[in-house]
């Protein structure tokens, strides 16, 4: 409790430093109880509530390390959500779906390259730890929201990848499985169970919000009106819609607590947060990461489709009130959904065709046999499982911003310490001094995770002492005696690997 005065001022004098106009939630209310506490030093039912939390923060982080060790993996995630910002700035995808994404992407960094001078402070304050890397969080997933669903590609591959796993040409993907099980209100309409064999299109269409009463003109192959009067505008879709943790931090919506003792609420909130973390993982899924592979997959798609030719002519006739960004999304998903969808419903179990199945206007460009639509249908599942056909592992790291598990301390350093040292200690930690003193910059990710899988194995790797003489003075060791050290001030320095050889104990051993 005597560290909660430092906090307070830490966040204050942050707060002046960097002229931040508004408070940063979830960060604000804490800020405001504590300031009318240490102003009025009046004990309310508010303050006891901030305390407890802090309290319980820190009992949940104790154990051996395991306080430092949270707040390190604080600061790893923030580097880490960092990393994946910059690499979406420079793409630029993220322009394609949305306008604004490339300077929300960099305020969102600069907020996070803001906090590193503060590391310091928070490696003494757990909470203000935590809610920084939370509030990081947030700012990622709602711009990540907020571009994917600016387009609607997601819809649009939805009901394509239903439909080729329903007709038998592509393998269920988890991955996939689980995003239209959490976004399927979104996606499908009026659901998921709607978009069968013979009413994939029309269920697309429905889904895509056309009009009612344009439907049918779609089968009888008439010309639709220009888009904004053929669709209905639909309410914008947030990260609030799908996240009561969100709404709760961010929106200060209290309407997910169901009353109680603070106890209560304090679990309630905490299994809430656990659920959309682990479980629909709302909290955690990169949905700037997904909406760049789908910006690159329709493209391949619409070359197997060839349907070059439609995409260049929605492309070439520009319409009133519509961007180059929505026309460019437009003429994407309408030259991939236009013939796929018509054809995985005309294709029927005993192999042939049904070309009544298929829109008027289109019955022409989409006439072939059973065997050639099969092809086709083969061919658009080989460019989806090209692009997402991973091992879970993989998944995990592309489109996750936190593990699975919850043991995040474990996953990172290890369990507990092994009692005894290895056989092959003596040449593992030669080898690994060997790969630290050849590399002329930090390691590269494949010889980061072996350096790190060897530590966690033997800790007692980082207190061994390299008996190497000095290559300038035969009858010295090297200065450079153990991996903390070449970490520290060899080839391969590397601030974070640093830490991370710190926090598993690189000074006590």
């Amino acid at each position: 409790m005597q560290q909660l005065p430092l906090l307070y001022n830490a966040l204050a004098d942050r707060k002046v430093a960097v002229r931040l106009g508004r408070d940063l939630a979830p960060l604000g209310p804490f800020m405001a109880i504590m300031d009318t506490f240490f102003k009025t030093r009046e004990v309310t039912l508010p303050v006891a509530f901030a305390c407890i939390c802090w309290m319980k923060f820190v009992a949940a982080l104790q154990g051996r390390r395991g306080l430092g060790r949270n707040v390190s993996l604080t600061f790893q995630h923030s580097k880490d959500l960092q990393k994946r910002i910059e690499e979406a700035v420079e793409n630029r995808k993220a322009l394609l779906a949305y306008n604004k994404a490339n300077s929300l992407l960099e305020r969102c960094t600069g907020e996070i390259k803001h906090f590193v001078p503060l590391y310091h402070i928070a490696r003494a304050n757990p909470l203000f730890a935590g809610l920084t890397a939370l509030n990081h969080q947030f700012q990622y997933l709602h711009i990540a929201n907020e571009v994917l669903f600016a387009t609607s590609k997601l819809r649009a591959f939805g009901h394509l990848y239903n439909a080729l796993v329903q007709e038998g040409h592509l393998e269920r993907n988890p991955f996939f499985d689980d995003v239209y099980d959490v976004y399927g209100q979104e996606v499908f309409a009026p659901s998921r169970a709607a978009a069968i064999h013979g009413a994939y299109y029309r269920t697309y269409l429905i889904s895509s919000n056309l009009r009612v009463n344009l439907i049918e003109a779609v089968y009888r192959g008439e010309e639709l009106p220009a888009p904004s009067e053929a669709y209905k505008k639909k309410k914008a879709f947030h990260l609030s819609d799908v996240s009561e943790i969100f709404r709760l931090s961010r929106l200060n919506d209290k309407s997910i607590l169901k009353g109680g003792s603070w106890k209560d609420m304090l679990e309630d909130v905490a299994n809430l947060c656990s659920r959309e973390l682990f479980e629909t993982r709302v909290l955690s899924r990169d949905l700037l990461k997904l909406n760049e592979d789908l910006t690159d997959l329709f493209p391949e798609l619409v070359r197997v489709l060839g349907q070059q030719d439609c995409f260049s002519n929605i492309m070439d006739n520009s319409v009133a009130g519509e961007s180059r960004q929505q026309r460019l999304s437009r003429a994407l998903e309408e030259s991939v959904m236009r013939k796929a969808m018509p054809l995985l419903d005309a294709l029927q179990s005993d192999g042939s065709i049904d070309i009544s199945a298929i829109p008027g206007a289109m019955s022409a460009t989409v006439a072939m046999d059973a065997l050639l639509g099969k092809k086709l249908c083969s061919e658009i599942a080989a460019v989806i499982n090209a692009k997402f056909s991973t091992t879970s592992e993989v998944c995990e790291q592309i489109y996750f911003t936190y593990p699975a598990q919850p043991d995040f301390v474990t996953q990172e350093y290890g369990g507990p310490d092994p009692d005894t040292r290895r056989d092959d200690s003596e040449q593992v930690f030669e080898d690994l001094m060997k790969l630290l003193r050849e590399s002329d910059s930090p390691l590269s990710a494949s010889d980061l995770s072996y350096l790190k899988a060897e530590l966690k194995k033997d800790p007692n790797l980082l207190g061994l002492i390299s008996s190497d003489p000095d290559p300038h003075d035969p009858t010295k060791y090297r200065e450079l005696c153990s991996l903390l050290h070449e970490a520290v001030a060899g080839s391969a320095h590397d601030a974070d690997l640093v830490d991370w050889m710190i926090q598993m104990g690189a000074l006590i051993i």
